[in-house]
C-alpha cells in the first residue's frame, strides 16, 4: 500500500504513438532477421554434410554478416522500444492511482524499476502491471475478473523470446567460430527469438491500445458524472431547490 498524492490523470496520446510506431519497427525487423537467419543457417547446413567448397564458404561468411547486420538494427529498435516501453508503463501507472478508489499495491516507480531487478523480474513485473491493468478495467472493484489471456500471453512470449536470445548469445560466445553443430545450435536459438518477437510485439500493441482505452474511458465517464449540470445556477441554494 502507498499512502502517496494522488497524481493527476494525462493521457499518454503522444508517447503511446512512438511506441507503437516503433514496436511496428520492431516487427518488421524482427520479420526481416528471421528471413536472414534461415539464410545464414543454409551454408552452414552445407557444412556440416561436407560439402566445405569456397562458394559454401563464402556463402557462410556473407550470410552470417548480413544476419549479423540486420540483428545488430534489430537490437537497437528492441532498446528504443523498451525504453519506450517503460515510460509508457510509468505513465499509465500514474493513471491508475489517479483513477484507483483504494490504495496500489504497487508505485508507478516500482512497476518499471522491478524489471531491473533479477530473479523477481520474472514475476514482479507482471504482478504490477496486472494491477494497473485491474485497476484501469474496474477501479471500483479491480479484481472482479482476475482472468486476462492478453497479459498472460504478453507475459510468456516476454520471457521465452529473451531467454532464447540469451542462450544464443551465449552459445555465439563461448563457441569457437569453427564448429559448425555449436553455430547451428546458436542459430536455432536466434531464430526462435526472432519468431517470437513477432507475435510479441502484435501483443504488446494490443495491450498499449486496449489499456489506454480502458483509462480514457473510466476518466471520460467520471469526468462527466462531476460535472456541475449547467442548468443549474452555480449560487444556487439547494435547500431552495
Amino acid at each position: 500500500m502507498t499512502d502517496l498524492p494522488r497524481p493527476a490523470y494525462a493521457a499518454p496520446r503522444k508517447l503511446s504513438r512512438w511506441l507503437l510506431l516503433f514496436l511496428l519497427l520492431n516487427l518488421l525487423a524482427a520479420a526481416i532477421a528471421v528471413v536472414t537467419g534461415f539464410l545464414a543457417r543454409l551454408p552452414l547446413v552445407q557444412l556440416r554434410k561436407g560439402v566445405a567448397s569456397d562458394a559454401v564458404i563464402n556463402a557462410v561468411l556473407e550470410t552470417e554478416e548480413r544476419h549479423n547486420l540486420v540483428s545488430a538494427v534489430h537490437g537497437a529498435i528492441g532498446i528504443i522500444v523498451g525504453i519506450l516501453f517503460l515510460m509508457w508503463v510509468y505513465r499509465v501507472a500514474r493513471n491508475a492511482h489517479a483513477l484507483a478508489v483504494k490504495p496500489m499495491r504497487f508505485t508507478p516507480g516500482s512497476a518499471v524499476w522491478w524489471y531491473f531487478v533479477p530473479v523477481f523480474n520474472i514475476f514482479r513485473p507482471y504482478q504490477a502491471f496486472f494491477e494497473v491493468w485491474s485497476v484501469s478495467a474496474d477501479p471500483d472493484a479491480p479484481y472482479r475478473n482476475r482472468r486476462s489471456d492478453a497479459l498472460a500471453l504478453w507475459w510468456f512470449l516476454w520471457l521465452v523470446s529473451n531467454a532464447l536470445l540469451t542462450v544464443a548469445i551465449i552459445i555465439i560466445v563461448v563457441s569457437r567460430k569453427d564448429d559448425i553443430g555449436s553455430l547451428l545450435l546458436g542459430n536455432i536459438f536466434r531464430l526462435g527469438g526472432d519468431i517470437l518477437a513477432i507475435p510479441l510485439s502484435l501483443a504488446v500493441m494490443r495491450i498499449v491500445v486496449r489499456l489506454n482505452k480502458l483509462q480514457a474511458a473510466y476518466h471520460h465517464r467520471h469526468h462527466e458524472a462531476h460535472k456541475p449540470d449547467p442548468r443549474v445556477p452555480a449560487n444556487a441554494n439547494p435547500a431552495h431547490a
